[in-house]
């Protein structure tokens, strides 16, 4: 299972936007004493969380699709690889939008809004991915569970050395023994008979 690469193809980027979600939440769960962090440290945070959220998106973006056109392949996907698929896909969209919008410095309602909204979508599409992303890593070891059935083992034939012991005490009904007889006194003893070549032996033995 871990020496799969499909594994680490999720599970690395999980890892950036779990950092990146958890850098996001510091400001949330101390939102109101936030300000004891000087403005530079706050920017860090910010830079330093948005970085991680973003590698880890787009660099899930190649796992997922890879893993869904495979599960696709052999009849596997749900409705869940989809919605991870066009979450993904739309994470990746709108982050290239506002790139444009910001970049271009472009004036219009169009670019305002963009960049108003936009890294709100973003951020909420970030999100919606990395739980696809568990969802896709999670099918996997799902698919990789080894369900240990034990099955009854069927003994050896009986072989003449073990046969001997029996043979010793039946004295003088050895001269009536068949390839018939032996073979259910064998059984009754609890052991599958040999062939009937290697009964005959036996019988030529006797």
């Amino acid at each position: 299972m871990w020496r799969d690469w499909r594994v680490y193809s999720l599970l690395i980027p999980i890892a950036f936007m779990s950092i990146g979600a958890m850098g996001m939440s510091i400001f949330t769960f101390t939102f109101g004493s936030i300000d004891v962090l000087s403005p530079e440290i706050q920017d860090w945070i910010i830079i330093v969380a948005g970085v991680c959220m973003a590698a880890g998106a787009e660099l899930g973006t190649p796992g997922t699709i890879i893993e869904v056109y495979r599960k696709q392949r052999l009849g596997q996907t749900t409705r869940w690889d989809w919605v991870a698929l066009v979450v993904s896909l739309g994470a990746t969209l709108i982050a290239v939008a506002i790139a444009f919008s910001r970049r271009m410095d472009l004036e219009n309602e169009w670019s305002v809004f963009v960049a108003s909204w936009g890294p709100i979508l973003v951020v909420a599409f970030v999100a919606l991915d990395s739980y696809g992303a568990y969802i896709e890593l999670g099918s996997m070891f799902a698919e990789n569970q080894v369900v240990t059935v034990s099955t009854p083992t069927t003994p050896a034939p009986m072989r003449w050395t073990e046969f001997k012991p029996i043979l010793s005490k039946m004295n003088g009904e050895r001269s009536s023994l068949t390839v018939d007889s032996i073979r259910t006194l064998v059984t009754k003893n609890g052991r599958p008979p040999p062939s009937d070549k290697t009964l005959t032996r036996w019988i030529e033995r006797i």
